[in-house]
Formats: C-alpha cells, sequence, structure tokens
C-alpha cells in the first residue's frame, strides 16, 4: 500500500500523548472526519492516542483508482490496519464511532492479536429491519427514501438527518456543526459510503470475531435503536453494553467529558494494575 510515511500522509495520520502510554485508535463516523474527536481528547491526554481519516474524508489523499477497493468496509478495514502497520502499533484499544465499529470488528477479524479491545459507539451491525428477530430501526422504504433525499436534495438531507442524530433536545449549535461536516463532503462518495453503511448486513461477521468488546449506546439515538446495540453486544462472543447517560448519536461532540471517562475506565479495565 506504500511506505510508512506515505500511508501517515496519505490517511493523514496524527498522534499524541506518551508513546509508551496504552494506545487508542481512534476512527470517525459518517460525514466526519478525525476532528470529530477532539472535543475527547483533553480527556485521553495520559494515554498515546492516533486518529486518521478514512479514504474520501477529511484531508485524505483520495484517488479516484482507489475507489474499487473501497466497494466494501473491507477496504476501510485494510485501510486501518496498513496504519497500525506504518506505526508498527500492537495492543491497540481500536474505538470506532458509528459506522467505524463495524470497520474495526472487520480489521479485529484479520489481526486479532494485534488489538487489546474494541470499543463500539452508537453502532449497528444492521440497519435493516429482519423481521421478526431482529429490529434494525429502518424499513427498506424509509432507507430508500433516505438515500433518495440524498440524491435529490443533499442540502436537505443534511439537516434532516443532522437533527435527527443530535436528537431534539440538543442545541442549533451542535445540529449546524453536524450539518456543515456533512455539506464539506464529496457529496457522491459520501453517498456511496452511505449506501454500504445502511444497506450492509455485518451480524454473520461477528461470532468469529475473537477480540473483547465493549458496546458504548446512548440513552436515546434516532440512528441506532437499543434493539441494535444489545443484539451486537449479546452476539460477539465476548462482548459487553454499556450504557452512556446522555441522548444522541455524536457524544464525541455532544458529551466529550463522559465519553473521555468512559474510555479511560476502558482503559484501565484492559490494562489493569498488579
Amino acid at each position: 500500500m506504500g511506505t510508512p510515511s506515505s500511508i501517515i500522509e496519505r490517511f493523514n495520520v496524527v498522534q499524541s500523548g506518551p508513546p509508551d502510554a496504552p494506545t487508542l485508535l481512534l476512527l470517525h463516523g459518517l460525514g466526519c472526519d478525525q476532528t470529530l474527536w477532539h472535543p475527547v481528547l483533553p480527556y485521553l491526554a495520559d494515554y498515546r492516542v492516533v486518529m486518521m481519516d478514512h479514504w474520501g474524508s477529511g484531508r485524505s489523499l483520495t484517488h479516484g483508482s482507489e475507489a474499487a477497493a473501497h466497494a466494501s468496509l473491507d477496504g476501510y478495514a485494510d485501510d486501518v490496519l496498513a496504519v497500525c502497520d506504518a506505526l508498527a502499533l500492537r495492543d491497540v484499544i481500536l474505538v470506532g464511532h458509528s459506522f467505524s465499529a463495524m470497520v474495526a470488528l472487520l480489521a479485529a477479524r484479520q489481526q486479532p492479536d494485534r488489538f487489546r479491545h474494541l470499543v463500539m459507539i452508537c453502532a449497528s451491525a444492521c440497519y435493516l429491519d429482519d423481521p421478526p428477530h431482529y429490529v434494525g430501526g429502518y424499513s427498506e422504504e424509509d432507507l430508500a427514501g433516505l438515500m433518495t433525499l440524498m440524491e435529490q436534495n443533499y442540502s436537505e438531507w443534511a439537516s434532516v438527518v443532522s437533527s435527527a442524530a443530535m436528537g431534539e433536545q440538543s442545541s442549533a449549535a451542535y445540529r449546524d456543526d453536524l450539518r456543515e461536516r456533512f455539506l464539506d463532503n464529496n457529496r457522491a462518495r459520501l453517498r456511496r459510503l452511505a449506501t454500504l453503511v445502511f444497506f450492509g448486513d455485518h451480524r454473520q461477521r461477528l461470532a468469529d470475531c475473537r477480540v473483547p468488546a465493549s458496546v458504548l449506546q446512548t440513552d436515546t439515538d434516532a440512528m441506532v435503536p437499543l434493539s441494535a446495540a444489545r443484539y451486537l453486544a449479546d452476539h460477539l462472543p465476548n462482548g459487553r453494553l454499556e450504557m452512556l447517560a446522555c441522548p444522541g448519536h455524536y457524544p464525541p461532540l455532544t458529551h466529550p467529558a463522559l465519553l473521555g471517562r468512559t474510555l479511560g475506565q476502558l482503559v484501565a479495565f484492559t490494562h489493569p494494575i498488579h
């Protein structure tokens, strides 16, 4: 995929914190970039934190010839593993927000010995309902309508989704911030990724994940119902569900202190002092 320096440049990899401290690799969600994590960083100052921009997001270097390699989330997982190789990362706590939780899952399935723990924030293995036994939160009609709106009126789609994802109780500033993040994206590329995310089904890939996982779910999330978070935690061989006492789909933006403290507790849990 390239030399270590070219990979670091390609995915705009940024590091902070003590190099010998426990390592967290933070992956951002749909329509965002690594700046999603900036509000959380002050609460993670004791750890080595690595951030990257996914292909097609933020300041990543994106070439059209690479589109085929990113026709599934496996391509994004390959990118994560390339960054881990470039930095010689081992024993990593891999933190994925939203769709990136499935990217983390796929990376962990490929190289389980590289990761100590997965953290999946507001994550779903499948957004589509599969009655009668699975509630993902959306019918095919729901998602088709969402994708049609995204294609025909992207600005309206950005407004609708940002308002829903942040929740009715969120401030206008948070909704506006997320909407602007969406609008900053390459629209065709984001639509392709959204199709992968919303119509994807990773349920059959959960059972053979060897890496322990914590599923962090907010009290109310318009994008991911609690049923989907419970399914995810229950079907990972070593998964557990932990509730975050806050609303909305974007706690890195809206509740960074709570999320930062929770991540710190997970580091302590995964790196016990003997």
